[in-house]
């Protein structure tokens, strides 16, 4: 079963499907299990270069956790912490991808949804989108690293609004703190998707993946105390075969033709 979670792939393009559109796309249980088990499977296939997560349906990214499960699933603080970690689980997958992967974004994009959308490297947004994390409205809490996610995405005094209002918020307020990367109308969005797609799929595979990693690595150790031989490291690309093709294209003014070795 996919438990409202599909995985399609089509070339170098791994898509995750959040299918629950009579609910919002909202996960249970058993849907943040498949989503870190898609993800995890994603992170090990090399002929995966991007991966694209999205909501079915015409009103909803995700709505976030099932609330209908919370009386049975998280009614103590003992059943919550089971909960919680699975959903945990599910985000580090999705964090970890080694590939880029982008958030397409439209209608509700409400607590866990939210949370799951951080979890991107880039979020693309439809003119109809609406954001929020309500979790003050249900008397709980996110967890720490989607806080510190949730910062570095919009600033400390956007996210002090949303999690102290627990509010929803439109898609041009969500463009102008940061949330999400570009905006469109709702016609657009796919296209938009496409080419930004296409784009990364132009671009050299280990100096994407490197890309990635290296974003993380600054934000997270600013004095890159912990890195290593950075000059060491920038100088092996030199060796790659995809250095001598991106040079040979450049040179022959055609597009580069790049293998990932």
């Amino acid at each position: 079963m996919d438990a409202g979670v599909q995985l399609q792939r089509a070339g170098a393009v791994g898509t995750i499907i959040l299918d629950q559109p009579a609910r919002h796309n909202a996960l249970k249980v058993a849907g943040w299990e498949r989503l870190g088990q898609v993800a995890r499977e994603l992170a090990g296939e090399s002929a995966v270069r991007v991966v694209v997560v999205r909501g079915a349906g015409e009103r909803a990214f995700c709505a976030g956790a099932d609330i209908s499960e919370f009386e049975t699933r998280r009614s103590t603080p003992e059943l919550a912490l089971e909960y919680n970690r699975i959903v945990q689980q599910a985000l580090d997958a999705l964090a970890s991808l080694p590939q880029p992967l982008i958030a397409v974004i439209h209608g509700f994009c409400l607590g866990g949804g939210c949370e799951l959308a951080l979890m991107a490297d880039l979020r693309l947004a439809s003119e109809d989108a609406v954001f929020g994390i309500p979790s003050a409205r249900l008397g709980i809490t996110i967890g720490y690293d989607e806080v510190r996610r949730l910062v570095r995405a919009v600033g400390p005094a956007a996210a002090k609004e949303m999690l102290f209002s627990a509010g929803r918020f439109d898609a041009a307020w969500a463009l102008r703190t940061g949330l999400v990367n570009a905006v469109y109308p709702a016609e657009r969005l796919e296209a938009e998707a496409e080419r930004l797609v296409q784009a990364i799929l132009a671009a050299a595979p280990l100096s994407v993946r490197w890309a990635k990693r290296a974003v993380e690595t600054v934000l997270d150790d600013p004095s890159l105390s912990g890195v290593g031989d950075t000059q060491r490291e920038q100088a092996g690309f030199f060796g790659t075969e995809d250095f001598r093709e991106g040079v040979r294209a450049f040179l022959e003014k055609r597009p580069p033709r790049f293998i990932g070795r």
